[in-house]
């Protein structure tokens, strides 16, 4: 006897980080060398557990310090390159890194707040982002990710993060989940969505 066609429901897991105060620790001096760059304990691996859970993974960052002249387009993909080999390492992968080289006042629509960096990577990758997570600990990785259509917003409270919340509870801005680290937020979406994103939430 032929069984019922059964649809299940299988969504894509697209989750996106910020750089700075996420994955490695903030600095007020800048992020300008490999030596400069210390990854958060644990954020490491956390992207490595969401890719062996079948997550694909952006890290989108702003990095006003190549149009401040601290350093070059080709020093910052040198630390990226770095990062990615340090995920690798780990038994993990980043998809792919987007970053913003232009200052505040530059007017560039990829610049967080704004949602240039994740509308890139939906075209690229084909992604739904009503599927996808942004993880960050700004105000305005909130804000890029709400521009962006994103069905799953998290505020880690490293970095700028204790802020951060601080700010959104004062606008009445609303995230799916506060995390401690980066670790702490790859926990609780492996365990809250081991299907994926069912949409905006």
């Amino acid at each position: 006897m032929l069984q019922p066609f059964v649809v299940v429901d299988v969504y894509m897991k697209a989750a996106f980080f910020d750089r700075d105060g996420v994955i490695n620790a903030e600095s007020s001096a800048y992020v300008t060398s490999v030596a400069d760059f210390d990854p958060i304990p644990g954020s490491i691996d956390a992207i490595s557990r969401l890719t062996k859970a079948g997550w694909q993974t952006f890290v989108v960052t702003n990095q006003s310090s190549v149009a401040r002249k601290m350093i070059t387009v080709a020093g910052l993909e040198e630390i990226h390159q770095h990062l990615m080999e340090l995920v690798e390492q780990a038994g993990g992968r980043i998809d792919a890194i987007y970053f913003c080289p232009h200052g505040p006042g530059d007017g560039c629509k990829c610049r967080k707040p704004w949602p240039g960096m994740l509308l890139k990577a939906q075209t690229e990758f084909q992604l739904d982002l009503a599927h996808s997570a942004m993880i960050g600990d700004s105000l305005r990785d909130m804000q890029a990710a709400n521009h962006a259509g994103c069905g799953c917003k998290i505020v880690v409270q490293t970095g700028y993060g204790q802020e951060t919340v601080t700010s959104m509870t004062a606008l009445g801005i609303e995230v799916d989940y506060v995390a401690e680290d980066l670790a702490d937020a790859a926990t609780w979406l492996l365990a809250t969505f081991p299907d994926g994103i069912s949409g905006n939430g």
